[in-house]
């Protein structure tokens, strides 16, 4: 033979040998049929189980065929070698999933002021006291812009033409492209309210998919069906965002609809007729007590109630 006889049973075992050299191995085997069983058996044992041979396999025996080979020494080295995967195996699959807690990220906002957050997608989360948000980051930054919410938050969220953005809460989750948005998840409801964009809502309580687009409109919702439905003025929801409820022009019926909605504070008052009033100025969004206290004095009346709804 002209090429090293290994370096063709290699080729020949790969199934890549011309009808040249797999008549030569042929002939050869017939004369060597012990050294054969030995190459075949080597080849059999590659723990990649690749059929892929190249003329390096057969490095160590390049000199001369090894009528010695010792087919025990192979499937020891064999067996540890598959143990080694083994343990190697444990440790990449270890390793992940370690990785993968640590891509699990938490804020949560304990410290009585606003807490501002920017996403991998620089979007930007505003978190008030008492509020978590939760999302994973990814492999290597691989934002899915998936986000949990326990709290409230006001949302702007960068624009993406292929990867939309949800918010997922307790009673429904809000599909976004870009826009900015508030959402505000109480004990027994869901409220969003949109100042810009638009929003697709879904949830049990939602039977078909609702969108919203008018700046202004609100949705809350219960577990079981949607409470309201409106649209609202956006800044007596959104003011908050400055530590304060502003009143520009406001009705009384807007105020007190806004302490229920956003607080779960239920008002009601001894006139019916102070409903329209017009109200202005601006209380600590924190304090909603010092709203109804405020109320009182202003309208030089008695609420039948100021306290949170169970």
């Amino acid at each position: 033979m002209n090429k090293p006889v290994e370096n063709i049973i290699a080729k020949v075992l790969a199934g890549e040998a011309n009808q040249e050299e797999i008549k030569l191995v042929e002939n050869w085997e017939k004369e060597n049929q012990l050294e054969f069983d030995s190459y075949k058996k080597a080849y059999s044992i590659n723990i990649f189980e690749s059929k892929k041979f190249s003329d390096t396999v057969f490095k160590e025996k390049t000199s001369t065929l090894v009528t010695t080979l010792s087919i025990s020494h192979v499937n020891q080295n064999s067996i540890i070698l598959r143990i080694a995967a083994v343990f190697i195996g444990i440790a990449i699959i270890g390793s992940l999933y370690f990785y993968s807690k640590t891509l699990n990220v938490s804020y949560i906002n304990n410290g009585g002021e606003l807490a501002h957050i920017t996403l991998p997608d620089n979007s930007i989360i505003t978190l008030t006291n008492n509020s978590t948000i939760k999302y994973n980051k990814g492999w290597f930054g691989n934002f899915n812009r998936n986000v949990e919410l326990s709290g409230k938050a006001y949302f702007e969220i960068t624009k993406s033409n292929t990867h939309t953005f949800v918010v997922v809460t307790s009673k429904m989750d809000v599909t976004v492209l870009g826009t900015k948005f508030a959402v505000n998840e109480l004990s027994d409801k869901t409220q969003v309210v949109l100042t810009e964009g638009k929003v697709s809502l879904s949830g049990p309580a939602i039977k078909s998919e609702l969108i919203i687009t008018k700046p202004g409109s609100q949705v809350i919702v219960n577990n079981k069906v949607i409470i309201t439905n409106n649209v609202v003025d956006q800044n007596l929801y959104t003011s908050w965002l400055n530590n304060k409820v502003h009143f520009s022009s406001c009705t009384v019926s807007q105020v007190i609809n806004m302490l229920y909605n956003s607080y779960n504070i239920e008002v009601e008052l001894d006139n019916p007729e102070l409903l329209n009033k017009k109200l202005f100025g601006s209380a600590p969004s924190d304090n909603p007590e010092l709203i109804v206290d405020a109320l009182k004095h202003i309208l030089n009346t008695n609420l039948v109630s100021g306290k949170p709804r169970n």
